[in-house]
């Protein structure tokens, strides 16, 4: 019982990152995806939601979601698996980028390539080269910079939703490193 003891004030003594209150984590009004526990995954982790909607209330041991605008459902916490909250929509304007520049690149590095084999040879001032490197470096350079242009353009409409999980259990306990290099924990309770 000692050792117990002592154990619990350790831990509760070295916990600097204790907070008094949480951000609410589902309020009324948030759309949601639920999972039913004992149901597995398959080889990618996806099974799709068992229920989405828009939370109505939270109690101590029930959700309550609101499903096709019309019918409420009660859920009861302790037969659900997971819960994830909406947290709105980010753009995807950099991975636009970033396909729409590696796709402008190659097609401008084909596309300057057969140009320079059309084309034969180029005089200069006071030689004659192979053109198709110069044209494939030209196509890279337009190509990179549309692809991007364009995917960029493209990524600005293309929206996807950011989903949180939210922890279902009451008392949660976290390891935390402090700035001055000690370890604690973090303890949080839901009531």
């Amino acid at each position: 019982m000692r050792a117990v003891t002592s154990l619990a004030l350790c831990v509760l003594v070295s916990t600097s990152g204790l907070q008094a209150q949480e951000r609410e984590l589902l309020k009324s009004g948030d759309r949601v995806r639920a999972y039913w526990s004992g149901i597995p995954r398959d080889m990618w982790g996806w099974r799709g939601p068992d229920v989405a909607g828009t939370v109505v209330s939270l109690t101590s041991d029930s959700l309550t979601v609101l499903i096709w605008n019309r019918t409420e459902l009660v859920l009861p916490l302790d037969s659900l698996g997971g819960i994830e909250v909406n947290r709105g929509a980010t753009s995807n304007v950099g991975k636009g980028m970033g396909y729409g520049a590696i796709s402008g690149i190659v097609a401008g590095m084909f596309i300057g390539a057969a140009a320079g084999q059309a084309k034969g040879t180029c005089s200069f001032v006071m030689s004659e080269t192979d053109c198709a490197p110069l044209y494939m470096a030209a196509g890279v350079l337009i190509g990179g910079v549309a692809g991007t242009i364009v995917g960029g353009i493209a990524g600005a409409f293309n929206r996807t939703d950011r989903w949180e999980t939210v922890p279902l259990e009451r008392l949660r306990l976290q390891p935390i490193a402090t700035f001055d290099g000690r370890f604690g924990f973090t303890a949080s309770v839901r009531f």
